[in-house]
């Protein structure tokens, strides 16, 4: 399936469909509505070379009762079965998602380097409304060589790609985004598209998963280099995640507690070779990422 953006009509009703695919209709959003994060701080999106970096130990084997719950939310909804346009600006120059201003942290790692920062306009403009008010239904930044990272929710219907920055506030105009003036929200008709973002879940308990496919091929392996969690919250509990990974033999390993304010990184002996990535809580809190680096083997 493909659709070009020129065609808003086309799209809007594209989106409509892919809402259905993704387990359940689109429906209209609360006005205004926020995502709450608690004891949140005046986050100012930081240099990534000046990231603390640290190292993921090496993942563990689930318990049968934890692999049922990971499956279980691996088969809630369907892939996306949606190739997207290749963004003509970017070919043959290379993929929208290394135009990054991130580290490659695993140069062990060979092949086409994707870093899914949430801050691609033209992944984000294929997301409803250009996700103007943090609400998405799915990320699906292009990778080059004819490859996507798709992010999808899990359990529930979407998930928040937030404002990195606290100068921006929600637009009135669909698709549009202001600016903060003296405590105020001024509308200035800036793209929502050109807002860099993170990603936050809906609910505390909700898995976010991560996968890639080729045009024509369906489903690649990829390799896990890096995961940025940033730091923008002061409560102890918030920001702690917890990530798991799809083998291509089939079997999950997972780290069960990674903390906020590190840029992890994954050895290439324990994050090749995966066909699934799933993020989610170790505990009953939120948590957000940002970006998070791949390889695709040639």
């Amino acid at each position: 399936m493909s659709f070009p953006l020129k065609n808003s009509a086309s799209f809007a009703l594209s989106a409509t469909l892919l809402g259905f695919l993704l387990g359940g209709c689109i429906h209209p959003r609360p006005e205004q509505h926020s995502h709450e994060i608690p004891g949140k701080i005046n986050y100012i999106p930081d240099n990534p070379t000046t990231r603390a970096i640290a190292k993921a130990p090496e993942p563990v084997a689930p318990t049968p009762e934890q692999l049922r719950e990971t499956l279980e939310a691996g088969s809630r909804q369907s892939l996306i079965n949606l190739t997207p346009d290749v963004p003509r600006q970017l070919e043959p120059s290379g993929p929208a998602s290394a135009q990054t201003e991130s580290p490659d942290l695993a140069r062990a790692h060979t092949g086409t380097t994707c870093i899914i920062n949430f801050n691609d306009p033209y992944a984000l403009a294929l997301d409803l409304d250009h996700s103007y008010d943090s609400f998405a239904y799915w990320y699906i930044p292009y990778c080059g060589n004819n490859q996507w990272a798709y992010v999808q929710p899990t359990g529930y219907t979407h998930f928040h790609l937030s404002f990195e920055s606290s100068a921006y506030c929600f637009g009135t105009v669909p698709g549009k985004v202001g600016v903060m003036q003296n405590g105020q929200c001024v509308q200035t008709g800036l793209d929502a598209a050109n807002v860099p973002r993170n990603l936050s879940p809906h609910s505390n308990t909700e898995r976010v998963k991560f996968y890639v496919q080729k045009r024509y091929e369906g489903i690649r392996p990829f390799n896990l280099n890096a995961i940025y969690i940033p730091r923008i919250s002061d409560n102890p509990q918030y920001g702690h995640i917890q990530v798991w990974i799809r083998k291509v033999d089939g079997s999950w390993r997972y780290w069960p507690d990674l903390a906020p304010g590190y840029n992890w990184y994954f050895p290439l002996d324990s994050g090749e070779g995966i066909t699934e990535l799933q993020i989610t809580s170790p505990g009953n809190y939120g948590w957000t990422i940002d970006d998070t680096t791949i390889t695709i083997p040639q």
